[in-house]
């Protein structure tokens, strides 16, 4: 089951008894982002997973990630009610009642990830993971945006083996998750969130709406701190950065499809089609044409997440 609409995506799984053998399985994966003064959450889930003013009560494990606005958290185990900022992880445990929402004035992005099995069982007996301790710090970071973002997108291909694929995924994202909270050093830098928080922003930016200075603004720098700060932090200036998420998408979409060059261009978010040529043979030392070309017959996904190493 898939629903969609702007602001939001998620997908609930089908589970078979083989997939259960492997240890850990994925039964949702999603994102929302929720404007302020909107009415949370945005759309309807299925009953077992429906919010109510009262509260919910799962029957799996989850993990939601904040990388946006700020809101409040509190759970059986933690009667008191939490505050809940960016850059936090609210881990929720079966049978465990708990209610959270965003703030009105700030309102929050959010992604999440379903899952039960004998892996996370022995992890939270063991105290990896606990109803005591459920609202996690661990920063902005890029990696774990990258993790929710794969789920997401091979939850959405469902091919076959995906389940033991997304099992691997979400072991991986909950050992970032234990890592970045053990090492809070890191992870409680103000400026690498902001930095991270802008790679976020930019990379979401499909459309190509926020050019460096607007993105700057929305994480609260001038622009010439920013130019500072993110070449320290990423190794390249922020605007170089934009035009190498620029041809990526165009590649991607260039191996993918028989558009016209020039339509890869406007949709990658090139102001003009000789611009874009000029610089992707600048790039890759082929043009556009000769690289779809050399790449169509040897088509595959140009990330593997299961070898990929983990950079922030």
């Amino acid at each position: 089951m898939t629903n969609q609409r702007e602001g939001d995506l998620f997908r609930y799984l089908v589970i078979n008894p083989t997939d259960e053998h492997w240890g850990l399985v994925c039964t949702t994966v999603g994102y929302q982002n929720i404007a302020p003064r909107s009415r949370y959450p945005l759309s309807r889930h299925p009953d077992s997973y429906s919010f109510r003013s009262s509260g919910r009560v799962l029957n799996e494990y989850q993990m939601v990630y904040i990388t946006e606005g700020s809101g409040w958290f509190r759970s059986a185990s933690v009667p008191r009610s939490i505050r809940v900022t960016a850059g936090t992880v609210m881990f929720l445990f079966p049978g465990e009642w708990h209610l959270y929402h965003p703030d009105r004035t700030t309102g929050w992005s959010e992604r999440w990830v379903g899952f039960y099995g004998d892996q996370i069982v022995k992890l939270c007996e063991q105290g990896f993971f606990s109803p005591q301790n459920p609202v996690l710090k661990i920063g902005i970071s890029q990696a774990v945006v990258r993790l929710y973002d794969d789920l997401i997108r091979y939850a959405g291909e469902r091919k076959n083996c995906h389940q033991q694929l997304l099992a691997g995924l979400i072991g991986h994202l909950l050992g970032v998750v234990r890592y970045k909270c053990n090492n809070r050093e890191d992870s409680a830098d103000p400026m690498r969130d902001k930095i991270n928080r802008a790679c976020i922003l930019m990379n979401e930016d499909a459309a190509g709406l926020f050019d460096p200075e607007k993105v700057a603004v929305q994480v609260g720098m001038s622009y010439t701190w920013f130019r500072k700060q993110f070449k320290k932090y990423v190794g390249i200036p922020p605007a170089q950065y934009r035009i190498q998420l620029k041809l990526a998408r165009a590649k991607e979409m260039l191996i993918a499809g028989d558009r016209p060059v020039s339509e890869v261009a406007y949709e990658a978010g090139f102001e003009s089609i000789g611009h874009f040529c000029n610089l992707f043979k600048q790039q890759e030392g082929v043009t556009a044409s000769e690289f779809r070309d050399r790449n169509r017959m040897k088509y595959t996904v140009e990330r593997d997440p299961v070898s990929e190493d983990d950079q922030e």
